[in-house]
Protein backbone atom coordinates (compact mmCIF):
# COMPACT_ATOMS: atom_id res chain seq x y z
CA UNK A 1 0.00 0.00 0.00
CA UNK A 2 0.97 3.18 -0.21
CA UNK A 3 -0.54 6.11 1.97
CA UNK A 4 -2.33 9.01 0.37
CA UNK A 5 -3.41 10.78 3.49
CA UNK A 6 -2.55 11.63 7.17
CA UNK A 7 -5.48 13.20 9.06
CA UNK A 8 -5.31 14.04 13.04
CA UNK A 9 -8.54 15.30 14.59
CA UNK A 10 -9.08 16.46 17.54
CA UNK A 11 -12.26 15.96 19.95
CA UNK A 12 -13.08 17.21 23.04
CA UNK A 13 -16.65 17.21 25.11
CA UNK A 14 -17.22 18.77 28.31
CA UNK A 15 -18.74 16.78 31.25
CA UNK A 16 -21.91 17.74 32.72
CA UNK A 17 -20.41 16.47 36.22
CA UNK A 18 -16.35 16.34 36.74
CA UNK A 19 -15.11 13.85 38.33
CA UNK A 20 -12.04 13.65 40.75
CA UNK A 21 -9.39 10.79 41.77
CA UNK A 22 -6.65 11.16 44.28
CA UNK A 23 -5.03 14.84 43.23
CA UNK A 24 -6.98 15.94 39.94
CA UNK A 25 -10.25 17.03 38.58
CA UNK A 26 -11.38 16.03 35.53
CA UNK A 27 -13.44 18.38 33.82
CA UNK A 28 -13.56 17.19 30.22
CA UNK A 29 -12.77 14.04 27.77
CA UNK A 30 -10.31 14.65 25.14
CA UNK A 31 -9.44 11.91 22.10
CA UNK A 32 -7.35 12.44 19.09
CA UNK A 33 -8.40 10.13 16.05
CA UNK A 34 -5.92 9.57 13.68
CA UNK A 35 -6.75 8.05 10.17
CA UNK A 36 -4.43 7.09 7.55
CA UNK A 37 -5.67 5.94 3.98
CA UNK A 38 -3.53 4.19 1.17
CA UNK A 39 -4.25 3.96 -2.13
CA UNK A 40 -6.22 1.00 -2.40
CA UNK A 41 -9.25 3.35 -0.18
CA UNK A 42 -8.33 1.60 2.96
CA UNK A 43 -7.99 3.62 5.85
CA UNK A 44 -7.07 2.87 8.67
CA UNK A 45 -8.69 4.62 12.26
CA UNK A 46 -7.90 4.84 15.78
CA UNK A 47 -8.55 6.80 18.65
CA UNK A 48 -6.23 7.69 21.70
CA UNK A 49 -4.93 9.76 24.31
CA UNK A 50 -6.90 11.25 27.17
CA UNK A 51 -4.33 14.77 26.51
CA UNK A 52 -5.79 18.14 28.14
CA UNK A 53 -2.41 20.34 27.80
CA UNK A 54 -0.29 19.35 24.63
CA UNK A 55 -3.28 18.52 22.43
CA UNK A 56 -2.83 20.89 20.47
CA UNK A 57 0.33 20.35 19.45
CA UNK A 58 0.01 16.62 19.50
CA UNK A 59 -2.23 17.34 16.62
CA UNK A 60 -0.32 19.97 14.88
CA UNK A 61 2.91 17.35 14.37
CA UNK A 62 0.67 14.88 12.94
CA UNK A 63 -1.03 16.76 10.26
CA UNK A 64 2.55 18.53 9.37
CA UNK A 65 5.69 16.83 9.72
CA UNK A 66 4.32 13.42 10.43
CA UNK A 67 1.87 13.61 7.48
CA UNK A 68 4.94 15.22 5.18
CA UNK A 69 7.25 12.22 5.88
CA UNK A 70 4.82 10.01 5.44
CA UNK A 71 2.67 10.94 2.38
CA UNK A 72 4.01 8.68 -0.65
CA UNK A 73 5.91 6.29 1.74
CA UNK A 74 4.63 2.53 -0.08
CA UNK A 75 4.34 -0.01 2.94
CA UNK A 76 4.44 -3.75 1.85
CA UNK A 77 5.71 -5.21 5.34
CA UNK A 78 5.30 -4.91 8.78
CA UNK A 79 8.71 -4.69 8.43
CA UNK A 80 8.21 -1.28 6.75
CA UNK A 81 5.76 -0.33 9.48
CA UNK A 82 8.60 -0.54 11.49
CA UNK A 83 11.37 1.14 9.65
CA UNK A 84 8.44 4.00 9.96
CA UNK A 85 8.52 4.21 13.25
CA UNK A 86 12.19 4.31 13.97
CA UNK A 87 12.03 7.20 11.10
CA UNK A 88 10.10 9.31 12.90
CA UNK A 89 11.22 8.41 16.30
CA UNK A 90 14.51 9.79 15.63
CA UNK A 91 13.24 12.70 12.95
CA UNK A 92 14.52 16.24 14.13
CA UNK A 93 11.46 18.38 15.46
CA UNK A 94 11.63 21.37 17.76
CA UNK A 95 9.52 21.23 19.63
CA UNK A 96 10.73 24.09 22.02
CA UNK A 97 12.83 21.95 23.98
CA UNK A 98 15.07 23.59 26.41
CA UNK A 99 18.87 23.15 26.88
CA UNK A 100 18.65 20.23 29.44
CA UNK A 101 16.62 17.78 26.31
CA UNK A 102 17.02 14.68 28.20
CA UNK A 103 14.98 15.78 30.88
CA UNK A 104 12.66 17.51 28.89
CA UNK A 105 9.76 14.79 28.99
CA UNK A 106 7.03 16.75 28.52
CA UNK A 107 7.99 18.17 25.03
CA UNK A 108 9.22 14.76 24.04
CA UNK A 109 5.81 13.39 25.07
CA UNK A 110 4.36 15.23 22.32
CA UNK A 111 6.43 13.25 19.72
CA UNK A 112 5.87 10.23 21.42
CA UNK A 113 1.87 10.91 21.53
CA UNK A 114 1.94 11.73 18.18
CA UNK A 115 3.90 8.52 17.29
CA UNK A 116 2.05 6.02 19.39
CA UNK A 117 -0.91 7.23 17.38
CA UNK A 118 0.00 7.13 13.57
CA UNK A 119 2.00 3.47 14.36
CA UNK A 120 -1.74 2.14 15.24
CA UNK A 121 -3.38 3.59 12.42
CA UNK A 122 -0.45 2.49 10.01
CA UNK A 123 -0.82 -1.34 11.37
CA UNK A 124 -4.61 -0.89 11.17
CA UNK A 125 -4.46 0.17 7.76
CA UNK A 126 -1.81 -2.31 6.26
CA UNK A 127 -3.76 -5.23 8.32
CA UNK A 128 -6.88 -3.81 6.85
CA UNK A 129 -5.04 -4.18 2.82
CA UNK A 130 -4.19 -7.96 3.89
CA UNK A 131 -7.16 -9.00 5.44
CA UNK A 132 -5.57 -10.04 8.52
CA UNK A 133 -5.53 -8.99 12.53
CA UNK A 134 -2.92 -7.10 13.55
CA UNK A 135 -1.38 -10.35 15.99
CA UNK A 136 -1.28 -12.43 12.83
CA UNK A 137 1.19 -9.80 11.27
CA UNK A 138 2.95 -9.51 14.58
CA UNK A 139 3.59 -13.32 14.91
CA UNK A 140 -0.32 -15.20 15.87
CA UNK A 141 -2.05 -14.32 18.87
CA UNK A 142 -0.17 -16.37 21.97
CA UNK A 143 -4.05 -15.75 23.88
CA UNK A 144 -7.88 -15.40 22.63
CA UNK A 145 -8.95 -13.11 25.55
CA UNK A 146 -7.30 -10.93 28.04
CA UNK A 147 -7.92 -10.16 31.74
CA UNK A 148 -9.51 -6.50 32.15
CA UNK A 149 -9.83 -4.75 35.49
CA UNK A 150 -12.82 -3.09 36.55
CA UNK A 151 -12.62 0.25 38.26
CA UNK A 152 -14.89 2.81 39.52
CA UNK A 153 -16.15 5.48 42.73
CA UNK A 154 -15.15 8.78 40.92
CA UNK A 155 -18.30 10.44 41.96
CA UNK A 156 -18.00 10.35 45.74
CA UNK A 157 -21.90 10.42 46.12
CA UNK A 158 -22.31 6.64 45.44
CA UNK A 159 -18.67 5.69 46.46
CA UNK A 160 -16.88 2.81 47.32
CA UNK A 161 -20.28 0.92 45.93
CA UNK A 162 -19.91 0.96 42.63
CA UNK A 163 -16.50 -0.37 42.67
CA UNK A 164 -17.29 -3.13 44.88
CA UNK A 165 -20.19 -4.37 42.59
CA UNK A 166 -18.15 -3.55 39.72
CA UNK A 167 -15.41 -6.15 41.01
CA UNK A 168 -18.41 -8.95 42.24
CA UNK A 169 -19.30 -9.15 38.99
CA UNK A 170 -16.56 -8.70 36.06
CA UNK A 171 -16.11 -12.50 36.38
CA UNK A 172 -19.27 -13.57 36.36
CA UNK A 173 -20.81 -11.47 33.71
CA UNK A 174 -20.60 -12.39 29.39
CA UNK A 175 -21.15 -11.98 26.90
CA UNK A 176 -21.31 -8.18 27.32
CA UNK A 177 -20.10 -5.04 25.68
CA UNK A 178 -17.11 -2.95 27.87
CA UNK A 179 -18.87 -0.73 29.22
CA UNK A 180 -17.80 2.88 30.74
CA UNK A 181 -20.19 5.43 32.74
CA UNK A 182 -20.96 7.79 30.81
CA UNK A 183 -20.96 10.78 33.22
CA UNK A 184 -17.31 10.11 33.02
CA UNK A 185 -17.11 9.17 29.38
CA UNK A 186 -19.82 9.88 27.16
CA UNK A 187 -18.56 8.95 24.08
CA UNK A 188 -16.73 5.34 24.98
CA UNK A 189 -19.67 3.55 23.67
CA UNK A 190 -20.54 6.19 20.71
CA UNK A 191 -17.02 6.63 18.79
CA UNK A 192 -17.15 2.88 18.26
CA UNK A 193 -19.77 1.19 15.86
CA UNK A 194 -18.66 -2.65 17.35
CA UNK A 195 -17.83 -2.60 20.95
CA UNK A 196 -15.20 -5.01 21.83
CA UNK A 197 -17.32 -7.90 24.13
CA UNK A 198 -16.36 -8.49 27.89
CA UNK A 199 -16.91 -12.53 28.20
CA UNK A 200 -16.13 -14.12 31.96
CA UNK A 201 -14.17 -10.97 33.23
CA UNK A 202 -11.79 -10.97 30.04
CA UNK A 203 -11.80 -8.88 26.62
CA UNK A 204 -11.91 -10.72 23.31
CA UNK A 205 -9.65 -10.47 21.40
CA UNK A 206 -11.18 -8.93 18.05
CA UNK A 207 -10.83 -11.32 15.02
CA UNK A 208 -11.39 -8.42 12.41
CA UNK A 209 -8.79 -7.23 9.70
CA UNK A 210 -6.85 -4.55 11.10
CA UNK A 211 -7.25 -3.71 14.98
CA UNK A 212 -10.89 -5.10 14.47
CA UNK A 213 -12.80 -2.14 15.58
CA UNK A 214 -14.83 0.58 13.50
CA UNK A 215 -15.00 4.29 14.04
CA UNK A 216 -18.12 6.02 14.23
CA UNK A 217 -17.50 8.76 11.50
CA UNK A 218 -20.62 10.77 12.27
CA UNK A 219 -19.67 11.34 16.06
CA UNK A 220 -16.03 12.37 14.93
CA UNK A 221 -16.94 14.41 13.03
CA UNK A 222 -19.89 15.78 15.32
CA UNK A 223 -17.09 16.64 17.91
CA UNK A 224 -14.13 18.13 15.68
CA UNK A 225 -12.41 21.48 17.52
Amino acid sequence: MVITDVEAIPRVLLLDKPFEAGTYCVRNRNTIVVKITADEAIQGAVYGGDEDICQDEIVALINGEFKKMLVGKAVGSPEDIRTLYRDLMNYPIDLGYRALVDLDMGRHGIQQQALSLVDMALWDAFGKVQGKPVHQLLGGARRDSIPVIAIGGYYHDNEPQVSLTLLSVVEKIGPVEIFADERRDPLWKKILNNAPLLEDGKLKVPQGPGLGLELNGDVIDKLRI
